[in-house]
């Protein structure tokens, strides 16, 4: 899955590395319903909708899209050593039987990190605390769910306004955090309460 990823993201040269969480995801969750890659399009579609909608509303700054230019040898060399890493973690994830180690999101943050040009490389340590913040979110949303009986809508949702409001103080947002927090709702209970040491 994460070799078809990086393919399709080399042939469309772009760097849209959410597009490794999506394709991750299902074997992570061990989920073969159609209905996964049927959602993903339409959300996909909604997005870009939304963008285009902004943009001709003016409400947002139109970006035009520009394609990254390498070389096919100066991919292999990027993804290369990525595959083995991801590799690496994933089999120790299926030997111990926690397949939540190799959780999409920090496969994504691996590959940003990757990235010559990413702003994230300069804010590490922020970077492992919006994550490991996110984590214990999610965690906390979860366990009040199933504890209490609450909606697990309400609970996530306040969760996510508390992770934009860590976004906001300190100055920084990271999308793949925002996915770590929902991940919780997909982990077994047996495992949750060490999730966010996983993360």
């Amino acid at each position: 899955a994460f070799s078809i990823a990086a393919f399709a993201l080399t042939i469309a040269k772009c760097s849209s590395y959410p597009v490794i969480s999506a394709a991750i995801l299902p074997l992570v969750v061990r989920s073969g319903s159609w209905a996964y890659p049927v959602t993903v399009a339409i959300l996909a579609l909604l997005l870009c909708l939304g963008q285009y909608l902004m943009e001709k509303g003016h409400l947002r700054e139109k970006r035009e899209y520009q394609p990254i230019t390498e070389s096919i040898s100066v991919s292999l060399h990027k993804w290369i050593p990525l595959l083995f890493i991801v590799m690496t973690v994933a089999l120790i994830a299926d030997t111990t039987n926690r397949r939540f180690l190799i959780l999409p999101p920090l496969i994504v943050t691996l590959v940003e990190f990757t990235a010559v040009n990413s702003g994230i490389r300069k804010h590490p340590w922020m970077i492992i605390f919006l994550i490991f913040s996110a984590a214990l979110l999610g965690t906390g949303a979860q366990l009040l769910a199933d504890s209490f009986g609450l909606s697990t809508t309400v609970c996530f949702t306040i969760a996510l306004s508390l992770l934009f409001t860590i976004f906001e103080l300190v100055g920084r947002r990271f999308a793949p955090a925002a996915a770590i927090l929902l991940i919780p709702s997909l982990v077994p209970v047996t495992e949750l309460t060490l999730f966010p040491v996983w993360a």
